[in-house]
């Protein structure tokens, strides 16, 4: 077989060519993808640089835009102070400046320094705590009525549920419930004198009424007024519970007894509770009138029947001095009527009306000539 070297030669060449021309086109590609990769990368970088300066701008625009809603309330070096503590503080003193009640001014309830005491902790004393209107920001400002209102009505909330329970215990006749809700009563009422203590030292805040707002509030203020003369009668033996309806049932002849237990029971609410509620005091009062006339009538009517009793005698006879030291002392029985030389007197046993041109409250009413 004869050996073609030409051949040889030209095949080696012919593929070294295709080899060559493969490596070449395939440097093209790399070339022209890293091109096009150095452009994308151009591309993006100018993307983001265009995309963070629009971003600056509306950070810019959104901080201009808090500063100038600050401004409407807050004067220049306030704006400055709130600011420098982030969008909460920011977002937090426009809430305030626009809840404020009318009247009332955000800038002159801000202070620089915090120099404002927090409130102490709702029900401090043993007592579960509720959340705090305080925050580490909100002592900058004095706080507003509205706020303070609805901190306070918290307490009213938890006094109206602790008389509620009180109830359903004294229905139960259940001695150890009763003695655990007079403790919660009592920690209840040691947290609000703490609560008045510490409000007692914050710059020009209102006096406290946990009685004072919403509907619910006033409804817990009825539910505390009502329980206690429910539970007065009780305690006086003027009423007796239904086991089966568990209804009250008033004895008769218990008026005196009854109405006088409770204007008692409502003096003691008026001089705990009344210190922390305007409007608890002045509904206490009300009720309080409202008992002595209906003691009034009550002890008309028996003046009517004493005079014409052939029988026993309900008014008893008493003469001036023993009167007055027993009715001072306190030694009379509530609810008895005394005849106090020709003068009949209803004993009630805890203040309940001035006599005529005196100011000091008594604690008997002077019906008349017997």
């Amino acid at each position: 077989m004869a050996f073609n070297l030409a051949g040889i030669i030209e095949g080696i060449g012919r593929g070294g060519n295709e080899r060559f021309d493969s490596l070449q086109a395939q440097s093209d590609y790399e070339k022209k993808l890293a091109a096009q990769e150095r452009l994308t990368i151009a591309a993006e970088g100018r993307a983001k640089v265009t995309a963070n300066a629009a971003r600056r701008d509306a950070k810019r625009k959104a901080v201009d835009e808090r500063a100038e809603q600050l401004s409407l309330y807050y004067s220049k070096d306030q704006v400055a102070d709130i600011m420098g503590g982030g969008k909460a503080r920011v977002e937090y003193a426009i809430k305030y400046a626009e809840n404020l009640p009318s009247g009332e001014i955000a800038s002159n309830n801000y202070k620089m320094a915090s120099n404002i005491e927090g409130l102490p902790a709702l029900g401090e004393g043993g007592v579960k705590k509720p959340p705090s209107m305080e925050d580490p920001f909100s002592s900058r400002f004095k706080p507003s009525t509205a706020a303070i209102r609805k901190y306070e009505g918290l307490y009213g909330n938890m006094l109206s549920q602790n008389t509620t329970f009180m109830m359903e215990a004294q229905k139960l006749n259940d001695p150890d419930k009763i003695a655990a809700i007079e403790s919660e009563r009592t920690n209840i009422m040691a947290g609000l004198k703490e609560y008045e203590d510490g409000k007692r030292k914050v710059d020009d805040v209102p006096s406290t009424d946990i009685y004072a707002g919403s509907d619910v509030e006033s409804k817990n203020l009825d539910t505390v007024v009502k329980g206690t003369k429910s539970s007065a009668l009780m305690n006086s033996d003027a009423v007796e519970i239904d086991r089966v309806t568990k209804k009250y049932i008033r004895y008769a002849g218990s008026t005196g007894i009854g109405h006088s237990a409770q204007i008692a029971a409502l003096n003691i609410l008026k001089q705990t509770e009344g210190k922390y509620s305007e409007r608890l005091t002045s509904r206490v009062d009300l009720e309080i009138a409202n008992l002595a006339r209906g003691l009034r009538a009550d002890g008309t009517a028996i003046m009517e029947s004493d005079r014409n009793s052939t029988t026993t005698k309900i008014i008893k006879n008493i003469n001036p001095d023993d009167w007055f030291s027993k009715s001072e002392s306190g030694t009379l029985k509530a609810g008895t009527l005394w005849n106090v030389n020709g003068i009949v007197h209803y004993y009630v046993g805890s203040p309940v009306e001035a006599l005529e041109g005196d100011n000091q409250l008594q604690n008997f009413l002077v019906l008349g000539n017997y």
